[in-house]
């Protein structure tokens, strides 16, 4: 814990600055909120990965990309209702999302500093 604090620490103690270009990625998991298979929000059955792109154009506006792919499963045989057991369905799918956005920044903060 003493190391976790005194690394906090030293981050904290170097110079801010936002960055005029930033690159992220991330991963997660993915589930299936449907007619088909379980009834657990909470449940993932698949992997998501992504990745983003944003540009800071100036001290309140920014240009944002990003790219999202998953895959997730469902199967009524897992299901807790009895109804969806007999039913037997199941899918098995992929979702590839893409999106562009702009951003506004309520306030201000200086990109060059």
């Amino acid at each position: 814990m003493k190391i976790f604090i005194a690394a906090v620490l030293v981050f904290c103690l170097g110079s801010l600055s936002a960055q005029t270009y930033e690159i992220g990625v991330f991963a997660g998991g993915t589930n299936n909120i449907g007619d088909v298979g379980k009834m657990n929000y909470i449940s993932p059955s698949g992997l998501a990965v992504g990745g983003l792109f944003k540009w800071n154009i100036s001290k309140r506006y920014a240009w944002r990309a990003s790219v999202i792919y998953g895959d997730f499963k469902a199967d009524d045989l897992k299901s807790s209702l009895a109804s969806r057991q007999q039913r037997g369905y199941e899918l098995d799918n992929s979702i590839f999302e893409t999106s562009v956005g702009l951003e506004f920044n309520f306030v201000e903060y200086n990109l060059h500093k």
